[in-house]
């Protein structure tokens, strides 16, 4: 994990010295710090990174809403990018402070979600060819003055939204999640009645489809949206049901590249409470648990790999999540709640958690 004194060393002693000394004895006590999308009091969009304790350590403002945060192995930058139809992807070095925007191009929106390559040489992002009607993933290379978007290839599907990177790092694993959009609809989507959603494994070669999972044909308004896995071969989705909630129809599935694709047959009592939407995913640090939140189900879930459930804690408007130490879970909610699932929350006053968090983690 990202400790106190990978943080330190990082940011630099200019940087500490401009903090208070309230902050800087948080920094000193910080055994791990999370980064999350989020919107301030003022009513502006930004990155946080906070301690365990939910002190905030730093800020920085984004042009607009943000979605999700990825962080690369190598550098241990952190990228944060626009909320669907974003148009941005923001590159912030460990401190918090940015280095660099990419816009996207012509012809394209970003979807929210992205990718490094292990090197950090590459990132991959899920992106909508709009005009074209079919997901593409932009591939981006990093140099050392500037991110240069050098190629694309289809993402086998509509509406790409999560990607992961296979433990091998020879696939990029892409939650399509079916739904057809336009930015000149906004959020409108356009093809409910035809979505085909999928989960594939591409290779980060040329694009080609190693394989592809979708749901039984009557489930076929389950968008598939979320993932999480702990070693790169077991992946877990979360689903989000474009029509009335159905406590038939199942939120979670795991998936492999060998074992396909197998939902979990949980309590339909749960289900309900989940309101047929899973806004994020995290799996423990040994795969053997799983979370989920439902902001609009107030809920968030802990459950074994057979889908039982381990926990269930009431947070109003729950959607970002964090693999903690210890096989725990940390939260964000949008009413400014921040805690780890099983315990009280603190409340921090003038940050509300968008959609997405992680844990920084050590370069």
């Amino acid at each position: 994990m990202w400790s106190r004194r990978d943080f330190m060393a990082l940011a630099g002693g200019g940087f500490l010295a401009a903090l208070s000394a309230p902050t800087r004895a948080e920094i000193y006590k910080s055994e791990q710090l999370f980064a999350a999308t989020c919107r301030f009091k003022n009513g502006e969009f930004g990155l946080a990174i906070l301690n365990q304790s939910g002190q905030l350590i730093s800020s920085e403002k984004l042009p607009s809403r943000g979605h999700d945060v990825v962080q690369c192995p190598n550098s241990g930058n952190i990228l944060v990018f626009a909320r669907r139809p974003g148009l941005f992807a923001a590159l912030f070095v460990h401190n918090g402070r940015p280095i660099g925007q990419v816009d996207a191009v012509a012809g394209r929106h970003f979807y929210g979600h992205g990718v490094f390559s292990p090197d950090g040489k590459f990132f991959y992002a899920t992106e909508n060819d709009f005009d074209g009607a079919r997901g593409i993933i932009g591939v981006y290379l990093i140099g050392a003055q500037q991110i240069e978007r050098i190629g694309e290839f289809y993402s086998n599907g509509i509406g790409p939204h999560d990607i992961q990177l296979s433990v091998d790092n020879q696939y990029l694993i892409v939650a399509n999640g079916g739904i057809e959009t336009h930015p000149d609809f906004s959020r409108t989507k356009l093809n409910l009645a035809t979505m085909k959603p999928n989960v594939s494994w591409l290779s980060v070669k040329d694009g080609s489809v190693a394989a592809s999972f979708e749901p039984p044909l009557a489930w076929h308004k389950l968008s598939l949206r979320h993932m999480a896995t702990a070693d790169g071969r077991v992946v877990w989705v979360g689903g989000q049901l474009q029509e009335e909630a159905k406590s038939d129809v199942p939120l979670l599935a795991k998936l492999s590249l060998d074992g396909g694709i197998e939902f979990l047959n949980i309590e339909r009592d749960l289900q309900r409470e989940l309101r047929g939407y899973v806004g994020s995913v995290e799996t423990s640090a040994d795969g053997e648990h799983i979370c989920v939140s439902s902001p609009k189900g107030n809920r968030a879930m802990v459950f074994d790999r057979h889908g039982n459930v381990q926990k269930v804690q009431v947070l109003s408007d729950v959607c970002a999540l964090a693999a903690a130490p210890g096989f725990g879970f940390q939260f964000g909610t949008g009413s400014g709640s921040f805690g780890t699932i099983g315990q009280l929350p603190v409340e921090i006053n003038g940050l509300h958690f968008d959609n997405h968090m992680i844990r920084l983690v050590s370069s």
